[in-house]
């Protein structure tokens, strides 16, 4: 995109390479125990998952 420079898509670049390890050990651990830094968040979609209303303002 012309929003971003070199350095940008260099920086993304370098965290992507940085991250694919870490994805890869998980994919082959089948799990990501002791990987994550921080709680894991929450699943958005679940099946006891109540509908939201939407209200109109």
């Amino acid at each position: 995109s012309a929003a971003h420079t070199d350095d940008d898509i260099d920086a993304t670049v370098a965290a992507v390479r940085g991250a694919l390890p870490v994805y890869r050990h998980a994919i082959e651990a089948g799990s990501v125990h002791g990987l994550l830094q921080g709680r894991p968040v929450a699943p958005a979609i679940r099946r006891t998952a109540a509908p939201r209303r939407v209200v109109s303002r």
